[in-house]
């Protein structure tokens, strides 16, 4: 009796066991259990790291992680409360509508069905403003200069920066100009042939708290009585063939030619009549008076026109016109004999020109000529 209980039990083990198997097959298609295909462990967290952070935004991007099928970011402004930003499946993310100066916390988890790896490391960001371009400076006077610079998105005010020295220690002046909107300064009182530089870089007010940008680089600014630069950034074209040289001075060596119509970008135009401009990426000069802004207009090729024109030959009645001169001519300090028509001999009257220089042998009428030149030679000689 006991034997067959036992068989009986057995027998609906069995049974039982037989069953789940096929409803797992039935329901999963696969021998695997239910529970290990949609609950896969991911024991490995992500690894978060920043990258650009602009005055408003922020990248994010972080290593990819085995068996994840993605990724979901969170964000705080305490490190404590967290709100979810996006769920991924990508490993980079821009967060965006962020408030600068503002300090803020995010950490993200690898995701697979609904099992969740363990958090990432919190990464900690303070948007800030952006960089400012370089200065432009222009000067109105020996002692004072305009300074300009480009607007930067999210910017409240600016700090501007001036020193006679590029480390910017020696007679350090901090200008704060307020309004987003004011790109530019008037700087006043500048040392006669005194050298300075200047920087400005943006800033952001956020509740109480101040938040700075990075600062332009240094732009030097020289008085009036020195060689001084306004800097720009154009485009200039050759208006003939012209060297370009290390410094602002034909004593430089040259470093190139730019040959006529060529472009060139001009970064800065001297006080001197050189121009800095960008060579083969380095600073070189060429003198100003051979750069203009105005793009030359292209030469097209033109075919010569082919014309037949008749040639007519006329011929004309040339008639000689003889003038008659008074002409005394003293010789053998005994006579004089006044001679008519200078250019026709008064011997044998054929025509020649007459100069009161010397003897002529005249070889038609074997006569001497005092004192009368005739030409050509053919018809008279030198008397012998």
């Amino acid at each position: 009796m006991e034997k067959s209980m036992k068989k009986v039990i057995a027998l609906v083990l069995a049974v039982i066991l037989t069953f789940s198997v096929v409803t797992i097959i039935k329901n999963d298609g696969l021998t695997a259990s239910a529970a290990s295909t949609s609950s896969i462990s991911i024991k490995k967290s992500p690894t978060l790291k920043a990258g650009t952070v602009k005055a408003t935004s922020v990248k994010l991007s972080w290593t990819t992680t085995k068996n994840a099928d993605s990724y979901k970011l969170y964000k705080s402004t305490n490190n404590k409360n967290w709100q979810g930003v996006v769920t991924t499946k990508a490993t980079s993310y821009t967060v965006s509508k962020l408030t600068a100066g503002t300090k803020y916390y995010f950490k993200l988890v690898a995701v697979s069905g609904k099992t969740k790896s363990p958090y990432s490391n919190t990464v900690a960001v303070t948007p800030k403003p952006e960089r400012v371009g370089s200065l432009k400076i222009k000067f109105s006077s020996n002692t004072q200069a305009s300074v300009t610079w480009n607007k930067v998105s999210g910017a409240t005010g600016y700090e501007l920066f001036l020193s006679t020295s590029s480390s910017f220690k020696n007679d350090l002046k901090k200008v704060t100009v307020k309004g987003g909107d004011k790109t530019s300064y008037t700087i006043k009182g500048m040392k006669n042939g005194k050298t300075y530089y200047g920087k400005v870089r943006a800033v952001t007010t956020a509740g109480k708290k101040t938040v700075v940008g990075t600062c332009s680089y240094p732009s030097q600014l020289i008085t009036k009585t020195k060689t001084y630069y306004n800097y720009v950034n154009q485009t200039v074209y050759a208006t003939a063939n012209v060297n370009v040289r290390k410094g602002a001075n034909t004593s430089y060596a040259k470093v190139g030619l730019l040959k006529k119509g060529s472009s060139i970008t001009r970064t800065a135009i001297g006080s001197n009549g050189w121009s800095r401009v960008s060579y083969n990426g380095t600073v070189a000069y060429i003198s100003s008076s051979y750069l203009t802004t105005k793009k030359p207009e292209a030469t097209t090729t033109k075919k010569p026109e082919t014309t037949t024109k008749r040639q007519e030959s006329t011929t004309k009645k040339e008639t000689e016109k003889t003038t008659v001169y008074q002409v005394t001519t003293s010789y053998d300090n005994s006579a004089e004999t006044e001679i008519r028509d200078p250019d026709k001999c008064p011997i044998c009257g054929k025509y020649t020109c007459g100069l009161i220089m010397k003897d002529y042998y005249c070889v038609i009428c074997k006569k001497t000529i005092p004192k009368l030149t005739c030409h050509p030679a053919s018809h008279y000689e030198a008397s012998r």
